[in-house]
């Protein structure tokens, strides 16, 4: 029997636009390595990675730490992107939107009918334990962000992409760097930048500061090498 259990609705799935970009990247990915690709997304949300052009991928996979969440596509398993049960090399593409620490991570419970943009109050109880959608933008999102991007790049073969697609957010009518920080983080750990993709998406007009959004949200497309030994074989 099909499942009719009802799939509470997440703040931040990928959007059309985005999904048209990282579709054009693998389109080139695939074309570069004579192959169909094997991705994760290791925060998966409901599911829209499965919504790849099967052009270019041979299989998607998800991970999502809440479950009501895992359970909106048969590709996508209850799991922590903290800790992946993949081997190391196990997939050609990493490429996930992480948490954009802003205002939907807010975790009051509200008391008026006002309506309400957050992780919390769309699945309608406090978030798991480990889950980054909790955390506002501060040290323990980035210690978090950065276990997360450790596990991504484990489980990327050697000359295969890491990407992450994020967004700043406003804060106090101030620019938060979240976006500079990821992809500062990802070449401190190693990967080579290939394209910083700026994509125009729409943005929210809900709470606090609702008239300042920033311009676009970004796609860093990152190259993890291949090992000397590899590398030198190759040449």
């Amino acid at each position: 029997m099909p499942n009719t259990t009802k799939i509470p609705q997440h703040p931040a799935k990928f959007s059309d636009p985005i999904l048209v970009v990282i579709n054009e990247v693998l389109a080139a990915e695939s074309k570069r390595q004579g192959r169909l690709l094997r991705v994760l997304d290791p925060m998966a949300g409901v599911g829209r990675i499965h919504e790849l052009d099967r052009q270019y991928v041979s299989e998607t996979i998800g991970v999502e730490i809440e479950t009501e969440w895992a359970m909106a596509h048969p590709g996508t398993e209850q799991g922590d992107a903290t800790a992946l049960r993949w081997p190391d090399g196990a997939f050609s593409v990493t490429i996930s939107s992480p948490p954009y620490a802003n205002r939907m991570a807010d975790s009051f419970n509200a008391r008026d009918n006002s309506r309400r943009i957050t992780y919390k109050h769309l699945l309608g109880r406090d978030l798991t334990p480990g889950s980054g959608a909790r955390l506002q933008w501060g040290n323990a999102y980035r210690e978090w962000a950065s276990r997360v991007l450790d596990e991504m790049i484990r489980v990327t073969e050697e000359g295969g992409l890491v990407c992450i697609n994020i967004s700043n957010h406003i804060r106090n009518f101030k620019e938060q760097p979240v976006s500079e920080w990821w992809r500062d983080k990802m070449i401190a750990s190693g990967l080579k930048l290939e394209k910083s993709i700026p994509i125009r998406t729409s943005r929210m007009r809900f709470g606090e500061n609702n008239a300042a959004r920033v311009k676009n949200e970004w796609l860093f497309v990152m190259r993890k090498p291949l090992n000397k030994t590899k590398e030198s074989r190759s040449k």
